[in-house]
């Protein structure tokens, strides 16, 4: 419990009414976030729009085709 409150008080004697200074990014980045896909991200993405294609376009299709010979659908 004292932790707790130590801290407490370490942190009001920190905060000192000036705005809080910003860190520095470092100079290289090797992953720029608005450039950069990654590989598993891709894998995952084709696979959803695959998924996604076999449910709403297939699917469909298919169902349509069946019902066509079994004499339901005219």
């Amino acid at each position: 419990m004292q932790e707790i409150a130590d801290r407490g008080a370490t942190r009001e004697k920190r905060d000192t009414g000036r705005p809080p200074t910003r860190l520095k990014e470092p100079e290289e980045q090797p992953f720029d976030p608005h450039t950069d896909i990654s590989a598993d991200a891709r894998h995952i993405a084709g696979r959803i729009v695959k998924h996604l294609w076999i449910i709403f376009v297939l699917l469909p299709f298919v169902a349509v085709l069946l019902l066509a010979v079994a004499g339901v659908i005219k």
